[in-house]
């Protein structure tokens, strides 16, 4: 079987959150237990700052040319309502570039993407979607839509990938809360979507850190007395950090006096100031509340097995991942009891209802208080840890793909004429040179499966023609030597086929 692997969620602002972890652990997960089948991956080239890397990181797993890279027509991010008509022929041409590559099965990591970068998602927009997989890692915005769906643009971008979702032969859902949500929110057979389960990275085990690092660690941050601390997974209201922060100030006096609070998560300039404006209102003082920004997942890990308790107060998730992180690392966590998050941590008196600031006070309290309750959740947290592995959740997606793969007619694309019959027929794309041009270069860069493969050879200036005759009679087995050359137009550089300069080449 052909698994053709879209990797965008590692590509796009997603890949420094739980998503990209989610993209490239269970990507690698499928590699080390696909047996017989055979895996290609699909990388989107307008996110062309993550393609070296992402193709670093599976040399030696995937051979190169098993590594595809499509290129939309120009800026795509539906953010720019001019960009619109791009995006809906990128869409086009993205589905019928998979489709060439004559997959089993697709696997979409993550398909809401694309409102403010050059991502591409969709599902059934051109090549029926019955034998297309996508995971689902939450239907928050279209739970909350007054929170997540404020403008138009917004609401509009979304529900044309709800459309998608439903069109997709299988959601691959990242815990059995995701499923249950997803069946009643879509209104889906039950048999449509398959809870496969997370997992943490293996990377994620308590560090030991030396003196020497401990105390870099402290001065980096400013850690002056154990801290309490919180990795949300990004930044939002649902995060509940504001209410994090309200519950730590009211703490008993010698234990605020004793700790400190630690929030680490990527924040823009803007929710730095407001969590600083609400400690202050709180009665926090300047050195009570830490904001890392951004840490490495060495970081990561380090602040989790240095921190005295873990808490996870997110009022909504689809799988509450750094809850299990921090568990990895033999960390205390306790969390909220919604959604989610009970699956993650799995006991009962670790849990508290995130809306009442006093009740998530009270359970801080109870563990900084009590050694012994401290204790427990340590060794609980680890064996919880334990009941999660990529490996399963690889295997488990993988019997998902295989079922599906047996569903309907396999993915093949449709005839040429038709993809640019469908282009031509869209009123609202324009015609200017610039966008004609966008298009022509993005449809260029889909694959031919009969096509020999090329071996461009620059004929702009030639010292040797002879070899170069050689070369263009006679190529490497498998492969066709063109002659091409370096021209400018409009003052940009460009490499054009130069049959007409080779056969006037001298000697």
């Amino acid at each position: 079987m052909r698994i053709v692997i879209d990797l965008q969620g590692a590509q796009t602002a997603s890949r420094f959150r739980g998503i990209g972890r989610y993209t490239m652990a269970l990507t690698r997960g499928i590699l080390r237990n696909a047996g017989d089948h055979e895996v290609w991956l699909v990388l989107n080239g307008a996110l062309d700052e993550s393609v070296a890397a992402i193709r670093a990181g599976f040399a030696g797993l995937v051979p190169r040319e098993r590594i595809r890279v499509f290129e939309p027509p120009g800026r795509v991010a539906e953010m720019d309502s001019r960009a619109a008509p791009r995006c809906r022929a990128a869409e086009m041409i993205r589905e019928q570039f998979i489709a060439l590559l004559e997959p089993d099965v697709v696997l979409v990591t993550s398909l809401f993407e694309g409102y403010v970068d050059d991502a591409i998602g969709s599902v059934g927009t051109f090549i029926d979607g019955a034998r297309t997989a996508v995971i689902l890692y939450d239907l928050i915005p279209l739970l909350n839509q007054d929170v997540y769906l404020g403008s138009p643009a917004q609401r509009l971008c979304y529900m044309r990938k709800i459309e998608s979702l439903r069109r997709a032969g299988r959601l691959l859902a990242i815990s059995d809360y995701a499923r249950e949500e997803a069946i009643a929110a879509l209104d889906l057979a039950p048999d449509r979507i398959v809870a496969i389960s997370t997992a943490v990275d293996e990377s994620f085990v308590p560090a030991e850190p030396t003196a020497d690092a401990l105390e870099a660690l402290h001065r980096r941050f400013g850690i002056t007395r154990p801290f309490v601390m919180c990795a949300p997974g990004g930044h939002d209201s649902r995060k509940n950090l504001p209410g994090l922060i309200t519950a730590y100030s009211l703490l008993p006096a010698a234990l605020r006096a004793g700790h400190q609070l630690l929030i680490a998560s990527r924040l823009t300039d803007h929710d730095r100031l407001q969590l600083e404006k609400h400690a202050q209102a709180n009665g926090l003082a300047t050195n009570e509340l830490i904001l890392t920004g951004y840490v490495s997942d060495d970081m990561l890990i380090a602040l989790y097995s240095a921190a005295a308790l873990f808490v996870f107060p997110s009022l909504h998730e689809g799988f509450g991942l750094p809850a299990l992180e921090a568990m990895a690392c033999g960390t205390p966590v306790i969390g909220s009891n919604s959604t989610s998050i009970p699956e993650v941590i799995g006991l009962e008196e670790a849990m508290f209802d995130p809306r009442r600031p006093e009740a998530i006070a009270a359970k801080i309290a109870e563990v900084l208080s009590d050694p012994a309750f401290g204790a427990r959740l340590r060794t609980h947290g680890r064996a919880q840890a334990t009941r999660f592995s990529w490996d399963n959740t690889a295997r488990r997606a993988l019997r998902a793909l295989e079922s599906l793969a047996g569903t309907s007619a396999p993915v093949r694309p449709r005839e040429r004429q038709a993809l640019l019959q469908a282009l031509a027929g869209m009123p609202d794309l324009a015609a200017d040179d610039a966008t004609l041009l966008a298009l022509a270069s993005s449809l260029a860069s889909l694959p031919n499966p009969a096509a020999p493969r090329q071996l461009l050879i620059d004929v702009s200036g030639v010292n040797d023609a002879q070899a170069v005759r050689e070369l263009l009679q006679a190529p490497p087995a498998g492969m066709q030597a063109v002659p091409v050359f370096l021209s400018a137009q409009g003052g940009v550089w460009h490499y054009r086929y130069a049959r007409r300069h080779a056969n006037e080449l001298p000697g």
